[in-house]
């Protein structure tokens, strides 16, 4: 009892049923399971009716109470010693402990494939989940007696093979301790079987058999957990007896066990100090973890019930910028610009997650997100730009045309809008236009890589190659290791009849990018000229 108190491995456990139906469905999962016990003992039917109304009101509480019959029938093997013939006699007393379970079952396997359907989770294939958790198992097997280091997120790498050595290593290890169990079920060493079962069962409703929100979870430890309290305390028991008559030998015993609970307090205590707020649970996490994203956003909600939004808003900022699809983020960013009424912040961090889809070629995504920035901020020129270059990117050019000048009307100073702007047009073979566009750019920065370059190529297929020549020069003054840039120059010479020139600005291009096919090319009709 002493060494289940003091385990840190329960602080989690604890911390998160004290306002949890969770409490009490673990509760009466022990209360049932106490109460057959009683029954087997005395035979009296009404622990027995006991024991069924707490396994009710388990199941109706706590879906992990599912292995509750498993639990009955293991100590029936193990600690009553019932051979397999008796276990058969027994269904009768079993049937409704297993009928309360397979319905529960049913009913937590629908609600969470409805979870997955819904893309609340992403659905991970099943063996895929299979071969995951037989690492996460043997996790649950160190953290159980290491009970370090602690944590509300373990990382495990999922695995997609048993090839995978680590997945191996586990398999074997799990096939150790199942054989084992066997073993010592076998050579009539059934409580260290029942030991063995007890933490085997107590981790099969979160196996991910029907997939769940993790693979690492200390507060599914609880249970399970019990198995090495008794384990160390029915070793103890027989060393002390063995030790009786020698003293020193009782000493060494007594000093040992002090040891462990003593490591096991400490550890307990530190972890306490972890779980005393939110801020130094969330802190210590992201401390462990930089890249876990539910630490930034828990963190960032305290920050807000606090009042803190400076805070808040950088680790929100922080997280969108890690992960710009991560939802809650701009939730909680939101609430923010409402309770401050400052909504800058979720603007700015919407425009990144656009720019982000865009990039990914997530383009409906992106049509939708920025329709939010407008719909929140509809002076907010980048997000009219933005729906430009998509219309650009998939060819609808009077539409992006229409985008960019509608940014370009809420902001006349945006220089890659104007660029934008004169690709567009350029598409549309519209080359005044084109040419008005890249001069505004030009204007408004001389040292525009993009201005130059895009006017440079305007104007080759303007054929006004030394107004084009011009150009190119430019922009390789501003970014002399742009390959694209010294193939059009060689372009631009080549039309012009400057072989030479050509050459080498060919050269210089494949001097930067070797294997740029066109280049090549190029390089090659330049020669044969």
């Amino acid at each position: 009892e002493v060494m289940f108190a003091v385990l840190p491995i329960d602080v989690a456990s604890i911390m998160l049923r004290i306002t949890s139906f969770n409490t009490a469905g673990t509760v009466m999962l022990l209360a049932s399971f106490y109460w057959y016990m009683r029954f087997q003992e005395s035979q009296k039917k009404s622990f027995f009716i006991f024991s069924l109304v707490a396994a009710v009101f388990a199941y109706l509480t706590y879906e992990l109470t599912i292995i509750l019959p498993l639990l009955i029938i293991l100590y029936d093997l193990c600690i009553t010693a019932k051979n397999k013939k008796e276990i058969i006699r027994q269904g009768k007393w079993y049937a409704p402990y297993t009928l309360g379970a397979v319905a529960l079952f049913v009913l937590r396997a629908n609600i969470l494939h409805k979870v997955n359907t819904d893309t609340l989770l992403v659905p991970i294939p099943f063996w895929t989940r299979m071969f995951t958790m037989t690492k996460a198992i043997m996790t649950y097997i160190y953290l159980t007696i290491v009970n370090s280091p602690l944590s509300v997120y373990h990382d495990i790498a999922v695995s997609k093979s048993p090839a995978d050595g680590v997945v191996l290593a586990s398999v074997i290890g799990i096939a150790i301790l199942i054989g084992l169990g066997i073993y010592l079920f076998q050579k009539n060493k059934k409580l260290y079987a029942f030991i063995i079962g007890w933490f085997l069962i107590c981790l099969l409703p979160v196996s991910n058999i029907v997939q769940i929100a993790t693979f690492v979870d200390e507060q599914y430890l609880y249970l399970a957990s019990f198995a090495w309290a008794l384990l160390v305390g029915i070793v103890a028991a027989k060393l002390l007896r063995l030790s009786a008559t020698k003293q020193l030998l009782k000493g060494a015993v007594v000093l040992l066990l002090a040891m462990l609970v003593s490591f096991y307090g400490m550890l307990t205590w530190h972890h306490n100090t972890v779980w005393a707020s939110d801020e130094t649970l969330w802190t210590t996490t992201l401390a462990q973890h930089p890249d876990y994203a539910r630490a930034y956003n828990n963190l960032a909600l305290y920050y807000i019930e606090q009042h803190d939004y400076d805070k808040a808003t950088e680790l929100l900022v922080a997280l969108t910028k890690k992960y710009p699809t991560y939802s809650l983020a701009y939730t909680n960013l939101a609430r923010i610009g409402s309770e401050t009424n400052n909504l800058a912040p979720y603007v700015e961090a919407y425009d990144r997650r656009v720019q982000y889809e865009i990039n990914q070629q997530q383009y409906q995504n992106a049509i939708t997100d920025a329709q939010e920035i407008i719909r929140t901020d509809p002076a907010y020129a980048p997000a009219y730009a933005k729906l430009g270059t998509i219309a650009l990117q998939t060819r609808d050019y009077m539409q992006a045309v229409e985008y960019f000048q509608k940014a370009i009307l809420l902001d006349a100073k945006q220089v890659t809008t104007y660029n934008l702007l004169g690709i567009a047009y350029i598409r549309l073979q519209d080359a005044v236009n084109a040419e008005k566009s890249f001069t505004q750019a030009l204007k408004l920065d001389p040292q525009s890589f993009d201005g130059h370059f895009n006017f440079a190529s305007l104007l080759l297929n303007e054929k006004k190659y030394d107004q084009a020549i011009k150009q190119f020069e430019t922009a390789i003054t501003i970014k002399n290791d742009d390959p694209e840039a010294y193939t059009g120059l060689g372009v631009a010479y080549m039309r012009s009849g400057a072989k030479e020139k050509a050459i080498a600005a060919f050269e210089q291009a494949l001097h930067i990018k070797p294997d740029y096919a066109a280049t090549k090319e190029l390089l090659r009709q330049a020669k044969s000229l």
